[in-house]
C-alpha cells in the first residue's frame, strides 16, 4: 500500500498474495448456505505462501550473516 501511494506499487488488476487474501477473507466464515459456502483454501494457501517466503528469507539472511561475520568463532 505504501509503495502504491508513491506510484511504485503494482497496478490494481495485478494479482498479489495480499489481494488474494483480501478477497478471500469473507469466504472463510461462510454461513454454509448454498450461495455462501466456506472456502478455507482460498485463505490458507496464500497465507502459507507468505509465511514460507518470510521464513525462508529470514533463514537465508541469517545464513549469509553467519557466513560473512568476521567476529564469528568457528
Amino acid at each position: 500500500v505504501s509503495l502504491s501511494f508513491i506510484g511504485l506499487g503494482v497496478q490494481p488488476q495485478t494479482p498479489t498474495w495480499g489481494s488474494l487474501l483480501s478477497t478471500a477473507w469473507g469466504t472463510l466464515y461462510g454461513s454454509g448456505t448454498a450461495g455462501n459456502s466456506v472456502t478455507w483454501w482460498l485463505t490458507i494457501f496464500p497465507t502459507a505462501a507468505i509465511v514460507l517466503t518470510v521464513v525462508s528469507l529470514n533463514q537465508l539472511s541469517e545464513g549469509i550473516r553467519r557466513a560473512t561475520d568476521p567476529r564469528a568463532v568457528t
